[in-house]
């Protein structure tokens, strides 16, 4: 076949079939190696007033930005760490869902794969920024969420196309400082 002097290439139903089931065939146990190896579920009750920064960093990692040093704390600055990471699932969660693919592979001789690689990549967790501010003795002080606050409610983590477009995904938590002052007098009784 021709068009304009040049010659076309048409591709058959039958040769699309076949590719994509050599695809699938290859592909096979993808979902299940995503699915095990997704991100962890991240502790967020860190990020309430009281805790001390270290286990913040402990949990979440790494902040994106780092707050001010301990002497411009000292001057009366405020330290505050910028955090961004994707809430991930439960090991409890990650082994079901590993075991649901192995279960659908092996019934569709691997055919799966077409549906559980997608949808394994669409299920790779939620976005979480928060700025934490602490306060003298490196405690948290106030957290601003600018995405993912429903997730430190408890919500489970979902695809962003599963969840509503109603959800609230920014929240401020702060601690009044007669607060903060009486949870520190417990905790060192």
């Amino acid at each position: 076949m021709f068009h304009a002097g040049i010659p076309v290439h048409t591709v058959s139903k039958q040769s699309l079939i076949v590719m994509a089931v050599l695809f699938c065939a290859t592909s096979t146990g993808c979902s299940i190696m995503m699915a095990v190896h997704s991100q962890d579920k991240k502790d967020l009750s860190v990020l309430t007033p009281g805790v001390p920064r270290a286990r913040v960093i402990a949990e979440l990692g790494s902040p994106v930005h780092l707050g001010s040093s301990v002497h411009e704390v000292q001057r009366d600055q405020e330290l505050g760490d910028i955090f961004s990471f994707r809430q991930g699932y439960s090991l409890p969660t990650r082994i079901g869902r590993a075991g649901l693919h192995a279960t659908a592979d092996l019934f569709t001789h691997g055919l799966w794969e077409c549906v559980g690689t997608p949808l394994e990549v669409a299920l790779n967790g939620e976005k979480v920024q928060a700025e934490v501010l602490y306060d003298h003795q490196q405690q948290v002080r106030r957290v601003e969420y600018f995405a993912g606050a429903h997730l430190a409610d408890g919500s489970p983590t979902l695809a962003s196309w599963l969840r509503k477009k109603t959800t609230k995904q920014t929240a401020v938590v702060e601690a009044s400082r007669l607060e903060l002052n009486t949870s520190r007098k417990t905790a060192s009784k």
